[in-house]
């Protein structure tokens, strides 16, 4: 299936879904989700959050209460998205490394989760790479930070 939600920019968002657009807005852009999961206060989730799941575009959306119910996370698991044009899904670590180090990303940390399951973060890029099996299962990313407490919302136009 083709996603009309394909280029990922880092910071920014994923096609015209952008950091900091509200519930209502992103609704108007892609309908209702398929579900809404809420948090309360929990180890994950200081402030109350909620995640919108849309399976028809396989993305995850997050927004939570201390930025509005702005749109402040974005996870897809589409193998058509690119980022900066680049197809990464299927790719495995090492390849992935080389793409992301050519494209910029040098910032990578790489944690070891669950048998099987790996994570790939760039602070600087503000994304994560999900890994399942050795390969690129899910990108998700967030945005830029002015400081600890401050997002830099992207431009709406940009």
């Amino acid at each position: 299936m083709q996603h009309k939600f394909t280029a990922i920019k880092p910071g920014t968002g994923i096609g015209e879904l952008k950091f900091g657009l509200t519930r209502s807005e992103v609704e108007s852009l892609l309908g209702k989700p398929c579900e809404i999961e809420k948090y309360s206060h929990s180890s994950f989730h200081e402030e109350p959050t909620e995640a919108w799941h849309y399976d028809d575009h396989e993305l995850s959306l997050g927004f939570d209460e201390t930025d509005n119910w702005r749109l402040v996370n974005i996870a897809t698991t589409a193998a058509d998205c690119k980022l900066m044009g680049k197809q990464l899904f299927g790719l495995g670590q090492l390849a992935l490394m080389r793409v992301l180090d050519g494209l910029g990303i040098e910032d990578l940390e790489l944690e070891n989760l669950e048998e099987g399951q790996q994570v790939l973060t760039s602070d600087s890029a503000a994304i994560n790479f999900w890994l399942e099996d050795g390969a690129l299962s899910e990108i998700q990313i967030g945005p830029f930070y002015i400081n600890d407490d401050t997002v830099k919302w992207p431009d709406r136009e940009s």
